[in-house]
């Protein structure tokens, strides 16, 4: 911007410097120059004007040198970029192959040599030689304001260009490209063509084998059980071995179809299974919780955007996440369609409660609480709404629950930069993304009474955990510009009419990680107690490094909070990008949380810091 600007002054200095010599020239500015006198005295001719006339043509003439000069290192700079070009194309430079760029060579050059000329003669005495250039002159001046005026917008273009590239994907390019191709086709079998080419990009099936003809890329026509085989061996690696179906009826097959098939393996253990879900029920701790006045108007608000976790948290002496989960479960009607025991339930939310370290500031069980609520929240979105079924569903729910599982309270990089166990164990790869995953899981397993997946058939606990293993995962900011870029694709490409499995899970992890980085998007009184509380966590790690004698991350050093750029640069690097896209798919349920989102640029923007300096004065987070 700075740049912009200096030019554009530097380009009205220089019409300011053409027009005035100009103006000199007519006469009747000249007698007000000269005193207003009807005729044009001699000396005032000889003097004022003349002296005026030759300042202006040396500032003109400097203004022409600043050209050349700026040509020159164009030329040189264009033509080291071109050394595998041929001779003459070096020694010109490819900078003088552009047209306009040539023309306004050609222009800068006839200016200088003129006025070189004019300098040398006498013009306002009537010299021949003068006189003969003066029309010629003005001509030139003119094309030169012509050319000047073209490079300004050139640049600006140029610099336009620049600003709009951000952090964007190249597939993102790809599209523009074939999206302007489209534009320009007239045959509607090239246009069908393309569009068939950027919903294939779109889904990522560039290089997957289609098993919908049964005709091999060598001719040959495959059985069906060639193809069965083909497909069950080169999509194993596929969590769950789930096919290209459409999600509804993957998630509704999961519950139904399956349950119905392991009903006819083992009749026993169904009737087993469905006897243990009639008995069990919920503990009567957390039904009465749930039944009190305050924690009841508290969770009859659940289904808005400025729900208050801070509140239920309080209301529940510290258990949102069990109480708040429990509450959810049942109201979402899922655990009435799918074999999850509730008391196994309630005790698996439980013991994950008690999993998450409460001294933490910021990653701790209200946190998990805030994110459950919120992809809740999203989840009732027709786009999520239509393409889930119950199982996941409740696998979302459950996944928001225990995503941040056990957190230490500190980052990827420094686990890895510490050379952590879990940094270790993990190979550097989502540390704690995997941890959360495998701790759940491990509690879910082997707790006593918290196996919530004793009644699920072997398809719907693959389903179920590859629902929850996807959606943590997304959750690692490495993987956010990648996904979403991914999503970007399908929202240019409105691939979301007809959706497949991956879509699924594609959309429920970026829930669950919008519903992650929200803290930006609530009301200011949410806002602010979700800043404080993630600030006051990066400071501790801040402490850590500083005593490790590591480099102190960004945005870390208590002793330099710098919080309002810290939350300016997370809105418009992370969160906004996102939120925009979301806002695109889901329609009116984001729209509050861009509405706030744009409150809370204004509010750190306007305000600076003065919303964090009561923040050292108290021992805890309010």
């Amino acid at each position: 911007m700075r740049w912009e600007m200096g030019m554009l002054f530097f380009v009205m200095v220089y019409f300011a410097v053409v027009f005035t010599t100009f103006a000199i020239e007519d006469r009747a500015i000249a007698r007000m120059i000269c005193g207003g006198d009807e005729w044009i005295t001699p000396e005032c001719k000889s003097t004022t004007l003349t002296s005026l006339d030759t300042l202006f043509l040396v500032l003109d003439m400097v203004f022409l040198v600043l050209f050349d000069l700026e040509i020159a290192i164009k030329i040189f700079a264009f033509g080291m970029a071109a050394a595998a070009a041929p001779l003459i194309r070096r020694a010109l430079g490819e900078y003088l192959f552009d047209a306009i760029n040539m023309f306004d060579f050609v222009i800068i050059q006839i200016s200088v040599v003129m006025n070189v000329l004019v300098l040398t003669t006498d013009v306002f005495d009537g010299a021949s030689g003068g006189a003969s250039l003066l029309p010629l002159l003005k001509v030139v001046r003119l094309l030169r304001v012509v050319v000047v005026m073209t490079r300004l917008q050139r640049s600006r273009e140029r610099y336009r260009r620049m600003r709009m590239v951000g952090l964007a994907a190249p597939v993102e390019k790809v599209f523009e490209i074939i999206g302007e191709l489209r534009e320009k086709l007239i045959h509607p079998e090239d246009d069908k063509a393309l569009a068939w080419t950027m919903d294939l990009i779109a889904k990522e099936e560039l290089y997957k084998v289609s098993f919908t003809d049964s005709k091999s890329s060598s001719g040959m026509h495959l059985t069906a059980e060639m193809t069965d085989w083909l497909r069950s061996n080169l999509q194993a690696s596929l969590p769950g071995g789930l096919l290209n179906k459409p999600a509804a009826n993957v998630a509704e097959n999961s519950t139904k179809g399956s349950a119905a098939k392991s009903a006819a393996a083992d009749p026993s253990r169904q009737r087993r299974s469905s006897a243990r879900m009639a008995n069990a029920v919920v503990p009567q701790w957390i039904t009465k919780a749930i039944a009190e006045p305050s924690v009841g108007a508290i969770l009859d608000k659940l289904d808005q955007w400025n729900f208050d976790v801070f509140a239920l948290d309080e209301a529940t002496n510290g258990n949102p996440l069990t109480v708040g989960g429990m509450h959810l479960m049942q109201r979402m009607g899922v655990l009435d369609r799918i074999p999850i025991p509730k008391d196994k339930l309630a005790t698996y939310l439980q013991e994950v409660e008690k999993g998450y370290v409460r001294a933490n500031p910021f990653h701790n069980a209200t946190h998990a609480s805030d994110v459950m609520f919120t992809t809740h929240y999203f989840m009732q979105a027709p786009l999520l709404r239509d393409m889930t079924g119950s199982l996941d569903k409740f696998a979302a729910v459950l996944a928001a629950a225990v995503h941040d599982y056990a957190h230490p309270g500190l980052s990827n990089p420094f686990l890895i930069a510490t050379r952590e166990d879990k940094a270790v164990l993990y190979n550097d790869q989502s540390v704690l993304e995997m941890f959360h995953i495998a701790g759940s899981f491990r509690v879910m397993l082997t707790t006593p009474g918290c196996d919530i997946t004793e009644g699920l058939t072997r398809e719907q606990f693959r389903q179920f955990r590859e629902t929850m293993v996807s959606m943590i995962l997304a959750t690692d900011l490495k993987t956010h510009f990648e996904h979403l870029g991914r999503l970007k694709t399908r929202v240019a490409t409105d691939a979301y009419a007809s959706v497949e499995r991956k879509d699924v899970l594609l959309l429920l992890g970026q829930a669950l990680h919008a519903a992650d980085i929200s803290n930006p998007t609530k009301p200011r009184a949410l806002m602010m107690r979700w800043t404080e509380r993630v600030m006051k966590e990066f400071w501790q790690q801040g402490d850590k490094e500083k005593s490790l004698r590591l480099p102190i991350s960004a945005f870390m050093d208590r002793a330099q909070p710098q919080v309002p750029q810290c939350q300016i640069g997370f809105v418009n690097v992370l969160v906004k990008p996102l939120f925009v896209e979301w806002h695109k798919l889901l329609g009116e349920t984001a729209l509050p949380a861009i509405t706030e989102l744009e409150n809370s640029l204004k509010i750190w923007t306007e305000e600076g810091s003065t919303p964090c300096e009561s923040w050292d004065k108290e021992d805890f987070v309010r």
